[in-house]
């Protein structure tokens, strides 16, 4: 397996390749890595090398436009499960959504159907960092893999082979607080979305109070966006606390350690609906 993951994560995916069954959701932080480990536990189920899985007739990958997935997207995945397929393997074909979140209700609904009843040849796999945006008659229909982060030092020798630059590998590991998918997007200079809400983040904790008030208008827009805000946020705080801690600069740990709670609590709140605006305006009133 050309992937690094954490052993529990290693032996939650074993298990799953050896007795999967038709409806998965792959769980962890955004930034970990669940669709390149997700890509690999479906190229294992389907018998295919990983460089013929973009082009399999028989695979379809679903990512959010502007971060939804609309019911139109869901009836395409219906349809996609009603073609036939020929062949004599068990899986022979998989639907994988990315940020699985990011579905409407109305799109979760038109789906519950086919989690339900996929068609015995196929599996869907969802991806979500915030499983409590899903809905729970979704949830419990799918067998779990979670994503654990693997361990600082086995990151950083896994991308110091790919990588002669030691100062290059260890300011990628800080950045992304040892998520191995922010840290390769990181290194090679990929989009993800947790990089642009790492630039965003950096320039609201640099901003004064009054100005990070008036941003609370346009954090607070879209409920997806403000997530990857204060993910964001939370990598650069946990970050900036380990730093602080070798360092013993008790005034930084303090610093860092304030705007970590006010982060997490803040992503908690919105997780449980509280309303957008609220949720920022309490956070910086405590920053």
């Amino acid at each position: 397996m050309d992937l690094i993951i954490h052993p529990s994560t290693k032996l939650q995916f074993n298990q799953i390749v050896q007795n999967s069954g038709h409806a998965l959701i792959v769980i962890g932080s955004d930034g970990i890595g669940k669709t390149a480990i997700s890509q690999m536990l479906i190229t294992a189920l389907l018998d295919i090398s990983i460089d013929k899985l973009g082009s399999h007739p028989y695979y379809l990958q679903i990512s959010p436009e502007s971060n939804t997935i609309s019911i139109d997207t869901a009836r395409e995945i219906k349809h996609f499960f009603e073609l036939k397929t020929i062949g004599t393997k068990r899986i022979r074909r998989c639907v994988l959504i990315e940020h699985a979140e990011c579905l409407t209700v109305e799109a979760q609904n038109a789906l519950l159907k086919t989690i339900e009843e996929p068609p015995l040849d196929s599996i869907i796999v969802l991806t979500v960092g915030h499983e409590q945006l899903l809905l729970p008659t979704i949830i419990s229909r799918l067998q779990r893999l979670t994503v654990h982060r693997p361990k600082y030092d086995v990151t950083e020798k896994y991308f110091s082979n790919i990588i002669n630059n030691p100062k290059k590998v260890s300011t990628a590991l800080a950045m992304s607080n040892g998520l191995p998918g922010l840290m390769h997007a990181i290194l090679f200079s990929e989009e993800h979305p947790l990089l642009l809400g790492i630039e965003q983040a950096k320039s609201f904790l640099k901003a004064s109070k009054f100005t990070r008030l008036t941003l609370i208008d346009e954090y607070a827009k879209q409920k997806e966006n403000l997530l990857m805000f204060l993910q964001a946020l939370l990598r650069i705080s946990e970050s900036g606390l380990q730093l602080a801690a070798q360092k013993q600069d008790n005034k930084g740990i303090s610093q860092w350690g304030r705007i970590l709670n006010a982060a997490y609590k803040a992503e908690q709140s919105l997780l449980l609906n509280t309303q957008s605006k609220l949720v920022l305006n309490n956070m910086i009133i405590e920053l």
